[in-house]
């Protein structure tokens, strides 16, 4: 069934980092530790997961991130991470969030996000020296399927756009969504650019279509310029072709300081 694979079971925290192993540890341990209530890797029933949400928090680190850094989730709209009867950690509730990141004991920098029942979020938690933090949310769905070396949506896709709308329907708190087509390495990036490109706006008419808000919506073909892993094999090549929807919510982003 589509939906089953769209159910992530508990809360998992990843680290894609760069630099010296130590502080790669070292911050790996301190996320672990700020979002530890909520993890957990260990339900097999999918029903009894049903209406908690998924989330995987990752960190881009630069060579310059800063020293004693902390790290907290807090509900804003939501109820505390509740506990599954005693019998393990407690799962992360449907709601709005908060990632608050303090530098020697100085907040820095927060930003709120949306948990959904049933969906896994990607948090994409990135710092430079010149901007400070920021905080990139999307959504993990089933990949769309386009017409080979073409735009057009293969029918089979269909299902998800619907559900995408859907979504954008019961979800004001999401001001907008940016769709992100990516694609891998192969032949020149001209074209790679414009047939992302193309596929961004397709997804973005039928969201139209289905009465999505167009002021809402945002297409956005990335061409090869952020892949998830090397092109270097055929299964790493479709990893890198795919869709991401991105989200803006209605909360501002604040950043309160950037750090020296």
């Amino acid at each position: 069934m589509l939906w089953t694979r769209m159910v992530f079971l508990g809360l998992w925290i990843c680290l894609i980092i760069s630099g010296q192993s130590a502080a790669n540890n070292l911050h790996d341990q301190m996320i672990r530790t700020a979002v530890a209530p909520m993890i957990d890797d260990e339900i097999k029933n999918e029903v009894s997961a049903k209406s908690h949400a998924g989330l995987h928090l990752s960190l881009i680190e630069s060579k310059d991130l800063p020293a004693k850094i902390t790290y907290r989730i807090v509900p804003v709209e939501s109820q505390p991470p509740k506990a599954r009867d005693g019998k393990g950690p407690a799962l992360l509730e449907p709601g709005l969030y908060e990632l608050i990141v303090s530098v020697d004991q100085r907040e820095t920098f927060r930003r709120k996000f949306q948990a959904f029942p049933d969906l896994h979020s990607n948090l994409r938690l990135s710092y430079t020296k010149e901007s400070g933090f920021a905080l990139e949310q999307s959504i993990e769905l089933p990949q769309v399927k386009f017409q080979k070396s073409r735009k057009g949506v293969l029918k089979e896709s269909y299902p998800i756009l619907e559900f995408v709308a859907a979504l954008m329907h019961d979800e004001e708190t999401i001001q907008t969504l940016s769709v992100l087509v990516h694609t891998d390495s192969g032949g020149k990036e001209a074209s790679n650019i414009k047939l992302t490109q193309d596929r961004a706006d397709e997804i973005t008419k039928f969201l139209k279509k289905k009465g999505v808000d167009p002021k809402r919506l945002m297409a956005l073909g990335m061409g090869s310029s952020r892949p998830l892993v090397p092109n270097t094999s055929r299964a790493n090549r479709l990893l890198n072709r795919r869709v991401e929807y991105v989200l803006e919510t209605v909360q501002d982003k604040v950043l309160i300081g950037k750090t020296q």
